[in-house]
């Protein structure tokens, strides 16, 4: 098993996608895609992560699980309601070392930069300078980014930082 998968067996998926106090969370991704990008992501404990998209929520918690009490995870959305509702639930199971905030991922989230890591459940138009300007050196960035000008054409990218400049690998 890998880390992302031992760290799933303890995070209550379900607890974030259905809520009972707030009902299924409309805007969110795939269980199987978080754990394979998250797998790809290469997350260790006592690393600064951001997120774009925090859906319901489930990422993040995740995520916060693999970077230990020693990391820290930066999650964001533009939808307030989503947000609210994930610190909510991140706070109820006793996470602190994750924090959702209301932004527009594109403008990264300077304030709690550099980030060792970044991952993104939204397709930007481009893969954004500032995500590249905000992760550090050697850092990785995975992020669907479209191929083409077809709507919905995306490839997940796996994009490692050295030196200021953005360079993509297989997986």
């Amino acid at each position: 098993m890998t880390a992302v998968a031992d760290t799933a067996e303890t995070v209550p998926e379900r607890h974030y996608t259905h809520h009972e106090g707030r009902g299924a969370t409309p805007h969110r991704s795939n269980p199987e895609v978080i754990h394979r990008e998250l797998t790809t992501l290469d997350v260790h404990e006592g690393m600064n992560v951001a997120e774009f998209g925090t859906g319901s929520g489930y990422s993040g918690a995740l995520l916060a699980s693999l970077v230990g009490p020693t990391g820290t995870v930066t999650s964001l959305d533009i939808d307030a309601y989503l947000m609210r509702w994930a610190n909510l639930i991140h706070h109820g199971h006793g996470l602190d070392n994750v924090r959702c905030h209301v932004a527009d991922g594109t403008a990264g989230f300077p304030a709690r930069a550099p980030y060792d890591r970044m991952v993104a459940w939204c397709t930007p138009p481009l893969l954004p300078k500032t995500w590249v300007d905000q992760v550090t050196d050697g850092g990785l960035i995975i992020a669907p980014l479209p191929i083409a000008t077809v709507p919905n054409m995306t490839v997940v990218a796996k994009v490692r930082v050295t030196g200021g400049e953005p360079l993509v690998h297989g997986n």
